[in-house]
């Protein structure tokens, strides 16, 4: 089956990305603010501190300024884009297709015969196939969204135009509502990742195989179905299945997730059968694998690969950055020198 292109659904990813960037460096400006207040007040003459704090002041207003048109203008390109494309397959029809599906109006159509029309015509693509398609099912009593993974259809029009301007408002809220010094209830809701998630799911339907997936969006949609669930022994369920479906290579981040997580009680951990795994990892693996974390993004910062091979014979013993490393030095050739120089590490410490 053909999926929806990726670059549908990494719309959110890519907002998820610049929220993070809003976030940090609004940070680094509020805080620089801060240090420059607190030495006007140590440093300066009674008479002078009100015009250095006032001087501090409009300089964080600026850079909140730059930062704030820099995020929303990033997030308005996207938006855009995405409503393009959106527009644009309204543009294309597929006559033979269209005419395909409309010759079955009037006959009685099981779910299974619907399936396999779905996919055996890869109808899913063309959005006024996709339309027929859906009253096709709607005459025969079909639920589309029922149906198996192969053929679900694409959203309407409407519905991703609509889930596009709920993002743009939600993009805009969240700048004027953010407050870098208090990490309150509302901050975490704006823009979270639950809700890009379930926006994503909206706009593309879910037309998208677990391979097109980034590993970040695999553990992002893990910890939505866990947190998700209406009581503890649903998350129990919820996280049991996670582990066992995600690979070995994320396995380690999954367990972090879920250790932090403030919706993940000790009572849903109990019930998911899987505490004793989880319990030690919160004991040791939380504080190695923070680590581990911070190493990797030290070697992938590194200038020189003899920097970042520095950098990683620190973190030889650590079996979380040795996962990591191996995990992302798959498509990265710098990655791959450093793996290979960790790997001769150990093998010498074993013939040793």
């Amino acid at each position: 089956m053909d999926f929806v292109k990726y670059d549908d659904a990494s719309l959110f990813e890519a907002v998820k990305k610049a929220r993070n960037t809003y976030i940090h460096d609004l940070q680094i400006a509020n805080d620089t603010y801060k240090d420059s207040v607190a030495v006007a007040k140590k440093m300066y003459q009674k008479d002078f501190i009100g015009s250095a704090i006032e001087t501090a002041k409009s300089g964080f207003e600026k850079e909140r300024t730059r930062i704030e048109y820099k995020f929303l203008s990033d997030c308005e390109e996207m938006i855009a884009s995405a409503e393009r494309t959106v527009t644009s397959r309204l543009e294309k029809r597929d006559a033979n297709k269209i005419n395909e599906v409309r010759m079955l109006r009037g006959m009685k159509i099981t779910p299974r015969e619907f399936a396999v029309i779905a996919k055996r015509h890869s109808l899913t693509l063309d959005y006024f196939a996709s339309k027929e398609l859906r009253e096709l099912a709607e005459q025969n009593n079909i639920v589309v969204e029922d149906l198996p993974e192969t053929v679900k259809l694409l959203p309407s029009f409407d519905e991703q135009m609509d889930c596009l301007a709920e993002l743009r408002q939600e993009c805009e809220d969240f700048v004027a509502k953010f407050n870098p010094d208090i990490e309150s209830v509302n901050d975490l809701m704006l823009l979270s990742d639950r809700k890009l998630t379930v926006w994503e799911d909206k706009f593309t339907n879910g037309l998208r195989s677990v391979s097109q997936l980034s590993d970040d969006a695999k553990i992002r949609r893990s910890m939505v179905k866990i947190e998700g669930c209406a009581n503890e022994a649903k998350k129990g369920t919820a996280i049991r299945e996670e582990l066992s479906s995600v690979d070995d290579g994320l396995r380690a981040r999954l367990l972090f997730e879920i250790a932090d997580s403030r919706i993940v009680s000790d009572i849903a951990v109990k019930m998911s059968g899987c505490a004793d795994e989880i319990t030690a990892f919160k004991s040791g693996g939380t504080k190695e694998y923070k680590e581990a974390v911070s190493a990797m993004e030290k070697v992938k910062g590194a200038d020189t690969s003899l920097h970042a091979k520095e950098i990683a014979q620190g973190f030889k013993d650590n079996k979380y950055f040795r996962s990591e490393l191996a995990r992302e030095s798959v498509n990265d050739s710098k990655l791959q020198d450093v793996k290979e120089f960790v790997d001769s590490l150990s093998d010498a410490e074993t013939d040793s």
